[in-house]
């Protein structure tokens, strides 16, 4: 059972307490309410950040870790526009690190984790970017050849990005909104280039392998995926121009025909098609009629995973 520490009439922060009182909301056994009035405690201290990551650590219970995370993401909603620059600065070069060497292999890593620290950093992207983190995408990108646990992490980061702009959140003024969409949107081409750039090797590691059950080939398919989904995210809002400039339309209907692949394609193709764009742009995004030879074969492949 959790029973807080104290020192002088003063709670001790460690993170050994904490890790107890975590356990106390997870387990429901112990004192309930003294672990949820310690946690505040510690959220709102001044050494939240440095128990937050300590939390994070990959050799913690994955409840730690959530919870470490959670309160990285409750210090950016809610007491980021406290924090002077310097520590603004150091917090996001801490969180670039961890994406790029804190999370256990692809296969032995909660997805949840994963999302959590993305939420992170599009939380930070509403508040900073592009004017106190103009180098953000480039650091992203700069962690993709660490291997292919950090690619799957990236691409999250960037679904993460997309959604936290387009989803409704009252927690954005609209003028903001606008000047972050805008932004994006003129960044759009590079970042569907930079999601086919990864498309083309690991989609290259899937279709060249004999054996179709290797581990390569697993966290191939399962970073495609993962890719297919970024790419929806960006098709609503990103211009015509910036979708074929990427040359995203070239792989959409092709991909029908392939079976780990052709749901999201799929998917795809409907948000490319519902599109409200005038004549004259929405002309560019016909594609798929060009290509209903794809469509035809795709309507010849019985598979039981179209509905998965």
């Amino acid at each position: 059972s959790f029973q807080p520490a104290y020192m002088e009439n003063n709670i001790i922060i460690d993170v050994k307490y904490v890790a107890q009182a975590v356990e106390c909301l997870w387990t429901q056994i112990g004192d309930y309410e003294a672990a949820t009035l310690y946690l505040k405690n510690v959220s709102e201290s001044d050494k939240a950040y440095d128990i937050a990551f300590k939390l994070l650590c990959r050799s913690n219970e994955s409840n730690l870790r959530l919870y470490g995370g959670q309160m990285l993401l409750s210090i950016v909603k809610d007491q980021w526009h406290r924090y002077p620059l310097e520590a603004k600065n150091v917090f996001k070069h801490e969180l670039i690190h961890y994406i790029s060497m804190g999370f256990a292999p692809m296969f032995e890593e909660h997805l949840y984790i994963k999302q959590k620290i993305a939420s992170i950093v599009a939380a930070i992207v509403v508040r900073d970017w592009p004017q106190q983190w103009p180098n953000l995408f480039h650091h992203l990108q700069e962690i993709v050849p660490y291997g292919e646990d950090q690619t799957e992490t990236v691409i999250i980061c960037f679904s993460c990005i997309a959604q936290e702009i387009n989803d409704f959140n009252e927690s954005i003024p609209q003028k903001r909104r606008k000047e972050i969409l805008n932004t994006m949107q003129e960044n759009s081409e590079n970042i569907l280039k930079f999601f086919m750039e990864i498309y083309n090797f690991y989609y290259a590691v899937f279709i060249d392998s004999d054996d179709k059950e290797s581990m390569e080939v697993k966290k191939a398919v399962k970073i495609v995926e993962t890719l297919m989904k970024a790419i929806k995210s960006y098709l609503p809002w990103s211009s015509s121009d910036s979708i074929i400039g990427s040359k995203v339309d070239t792989i959409l209907c092709p991909l029908l025909e392939v079976i780990p692949f052709r749901k999201q394609a799929v998917e795809c193709l409907l948000v490319v098609l519902d599109r409200k764009d005038d004549l004259a742009k929405s002309s560019q995004l016909l594609f798929p009629f060009n290509n209903l030879h794809n469509i035809i074969n795709a309507t010849k492949i019985e598979t039981r995973d179209l509905l998965k």
